[in-house]
């Protein structure tokens, strides 16, 4: 009897490993130099003041040929990062997916605005499959993508003077 409880215990923490074991997700960062390698594209335009409008593109092929979200569980992911409890402990503070656009079939399109003065805490998540071994995520910081200056608005120009027509009369033969 002794031999079957113990059996029994360790079926169900073993169980519980395999069930939380398949929610990790191996992950790497990508820099903008190999997203572009591999098809990502980050664009960015102003959003009223202080934000930014952020899409991000992608083809699914070469090195994201499986991404596919009806088989696979693949997503695209926002991510806003902060600080833990412990000193050098980061955080996400919101997990959210982002809606996708097909432009065409084998194009993946999302896109969302930020303020640009907090883009060192935005990630996107490119998500291929559903867990440990299964493809895992490419990462994009969007502090290395977006630049977090507010870009300089062109002054105006004053007005010119404007020379009177060619045919106007000279300004003392006016009066």
């Amino acid at each position: 009897m002794h031999a079957i409880r113990s059996f029994s215990a360790v079926f169900a923490v073993l169980a519980a490993f395999s069930l939380s074991a398949h929610a990790m997700i191996s992950f790497s960062y990508l820099k903008p130099e190999k997203a572009k390698e591999i098809g990502v594209k980050v664009q960015s335009k102003g959003a009223g003041p202080d934000g930014v409008w952020i899409e991000v593109n992608f083809d699914v092929k070469g090195a994201l040929k499986d991404y596919s979200p009806e088989k696979r569980y693949s997503r695209v992911e926002l991510r806003i990062e902060g600080t833990g409890k412990g000193e050098n402990e980061q955080t996400s503070l919101v997990t959210a997916g982002l809606l996708e656009n097909r432009p065409k079939p084998d194009r993946v399109s999302v896109s969302f605005s930020a303020e640009r003065s907090q883009l060192d805490k935005f990630e996107v998540w490119i998500v291929i499959g559903g867990g440990l071994f299964d493809g895992g995520a490419h990462v994009l910081k969007m502090e290395e993508y977006v630049s977090m200056e507010k870009p300089e608005r062109p002054q105006k120009k004053p007005a010119a003077k404007s020379d009177p027509p060619a045919d106007a009369p000279p300004a003392s033969e006016a009066n």
